[in-house]
C-alpha cells in the first residue's frame, strides 16, 4: 500500500482558496449526536439545510463490533429516493473506541484505502492537528468501476480513545483533477462543504 502525495496540481489552488473561505467562516451547528463517549456536535447534510433531515433523507444505523473487538457506531445519510446500493451522495458520522493512536494515523490509513482502490487519488490537508484532521479526497476513477470517480470531505477527531469520523462523499462521472470543470462539485459546493465538515467538533459526555 502506498500513502498518496499532497494535491499539487492546479486544484491545490482551488483548494487554497476553499481553505481561507473556511477559515474566515463559523457555520451555525444544528445537531447533536451521543456517540459513546462523546457528544459530536455537526452541521446537517447539504441537502437538508433549512428543512426537515427525516423528511429529507434516507437513514442507516448501525451499532456493532469491529474486527478487533472495538466498540462502532455509523449514522449514515443519503437523498430521499435513493439506496443504499446505488448513492451518489452520502453524508455520514462513525464512532469508534477504545482505540489507539492519533487522528493523523487513522487519516493516512484511508488515504492509503483511496491510494489503492483509485486511479490517480489524491488529497489535500485543509487543517491538521495530531487528534484533528480536516481533509479532502479525490478519486478521479475507481479501480473496480472505472467510469464513475468520488470526491470526499473529511474531518476526524479523536478525544480519549475514541475515533470520531465525520465524512460526505460525491460520486459521479470520472474526471480529471486538473480539468476542475469535469468535477462531481462545483467551487461554491465545495467551499460549503469544506465549511459545513469542518464546523464539526466533539466533546466529553456528562
Amino acid at each position: 500500500m502506498r500513502l498518496l502525495r499532497p494535491l499539487l496540481t492546479s486544484a491545490a489552488l482551488v483548494a487554497s482558496a476553499l481553505i481561507h473561505a473556511a477559515q474566515a467562516q463559523t457555520p451555525d451547528v444544528t445537531a447533536t449526536m451521543r456517540t459513546f463517549d462523546v457528544v459530536s456536535v455537526l452541521q446537517p447534510p447539504p441537502w437538508s439545510a433549512g428543512a426537515d433531515i427525516a423528511a429529507t433523507s434516507e437513514l442507516s444505523r448501525k451499532q456493532g463490533k469491529g474486527a478487533d473487538g472495538t466498540d462502532v457506531f455509523i449514522w449514515e445519510l443519503i437523498p430521499k429516493g435513493q439506496s443504499f446500493e446505488a448513492w451518489n451522495e452520502l453524508f455520514a458520522i462513525m464512532a469508534e473506541t477504545p482505540l489507539q493512536g492519533t487522528a493523523e494515523d487513522y487519516r493516512n490509513g484511508v488515504i492509503r484505502l483511496y491510494g489503492d482502490s483509485c486511479d490517480g487519488a489524491q488529497f489535500t490537508a485543509i487543517a491538521e492537528e495530531q487528534q484533528a484532521q480536516l481533509f479532502v479526497l479525490f478519486c478521479p476513477s475507481y479501480q473496480s468501476d472505472p467510469g464513475t470517480g468520488e470526491i470526499a470531505v473529511m474531518h476526524y477527531r479523536m478525544l480519549g480513545g475514541t475515533l470520531v469520523k465525520h465524512y460526505y462523499h460525491k460520486r459521479g462521472a470520472a474526471f480529471s483533477i486538473a480539468d476542475k470543470a469535469s468535477w462531481p462539485l462545483t467551487r461554491d459546493q465545495m467551499r460549503d462543504l469544506i465549511d459545513r465538515i469542518g464546523a464539526f467538533r466533539i466533546t466529553p459526555a456528562e
